[in-house]
């Protein structure tokens, strides 16, 4: 019952290779912090320690990060305002 709540909340796999199953590698990274283990613990039955520590690491990031966009449409960065008030 989770698992029909849980699949529409991750992203959609990109072209490429054969992904490793959703499902297995969600159940490495909540045994991984359950039990709190380094990535390289985890049990190889969740897959490769790599997959679900990149995958973990993906699924973090907002789904239109900065990081993924080209240089020139990125929004410019943050700079520190200064305030000028002598009471501040």
């Amino acid at each position: 019952m989770e698992w029909e709540f849980l699949r529409p909340l991750l992203p959609e796999p990109l072209r490429g290779r054969k992904r490793l199953d959703d499902r297995a590698v969600l159940n490495g990274i909540v045994w991984k912090f359950r039990t709190g283990p380094a990535w390289r613990d985890v049990p190889e039955r969740y897959g490769p320690w790599h997959t679900l520590r990149t995958r973990f690491r993906r699924w973090l990031q907002p789904p239109h990060a900065v990081a993924s966009r080209p240089a020139a449409t990125r929004p410019p960065s943050p700079t520190r305002q200064l305030s000028h008030s002598p009471h501040s």
